[in-house]
């Protein structure tokens, strides 16, 4: 004889497990939203690259605010005094709101779709829509001069990625811990060509690899 009791015992577990299941699937990670502070170097080409070396190690700082914001400071490592080069600010959970300030004099720029793009600024601060790509995968990109606004439209794709084909392109090696699954996501211009490109592990809060015309950066372990 079936216990009915343990039928629906076992029916309430079950149920309850693809409840859980569903929402960490529909859940979104937070992208670009690190718990802790991120260490990356940056390869730059030729007349980009800013020393011998080519070279430039970058520390990116978290900080989150009594509303939820978070904003993301870029440090040139061990460089004195500590002022950031560019901060990113991202609106609290829910938002796809970004707001990007260089030093000096330099415009600020504001995005409400989650996708922002730096061109030829040194620092790896270029965000794309992980996770949240629209139907089309179309942006643009607005830059005021002189009066006048320029927009700029771009796509944005993305394809999965082996950990194989991540070690023989360079993009990681092979002493990582295991990343599991990857996925690319790029952003190209009217042409065809990249603009930048980034390799984020699934639901990863940060990228490990990225690359533009002028330079590529891999995410390394904090020291």
């Amino acid at each position: 004889m079936i216990n009915k009791n343990k039928v629906f015992t076992f029916l309430s577990i079950l149920m309850a497990f693809i409840g859980l299941l569903a929402g960490a699937i529909e859940c979104p990670a937070a992208f670009y939203r690190p718990d802790g502070t991120i260490q990356i170097l940056s390869e730059y080409s030729g007349i980009d690259a800013p020393n011998p070396s080519g070279t430039r190690h970058w520390t990116v700082i978290p900080v989150t605010t009594t509303d939820g914001k978070v904003t993301m400071g870029f440090y040139l490592k061990d460089a004195s005094p500590q002022q950031a080069i560019c901060q990113l600010t991202f609106a609290a959970t829910g938002s796809d709101r970004i707001q990007w300030q260089g030093i000096e004099n330099i415009s600020p720029k504001i995005s409400d779709d989650g996708f922002l793009l730096v061109p030829g600024f040194p620092a790896p601060c270029d965000v794309l829509p992980v996770g949240d790509i629209s139907e089309q995968g179309l942006y643009q990109d607005r830059n005021e001069a002189g009066g006048s606004v320029f927009v700029k439209s771009y796509q944005v794709t993305t394809r999965p990625v082996t950990p194989a084909e991540a070690v023989d392109s360079g993009w990681i090696n092979d002493t990582m811990p295991d990343v599991g699954a990857l996925v690319m996501v790029t952003a190209t211009d009217k042409r065809g060509e990249t603009v930048v490109r980034q390799l984020w592990p699934v639901n990863g809060a940060w990228w490990i690899y990225e690359e533009t015309p002028i330079r590529r950066s891999w995410r390394i372990e904090n020291k």
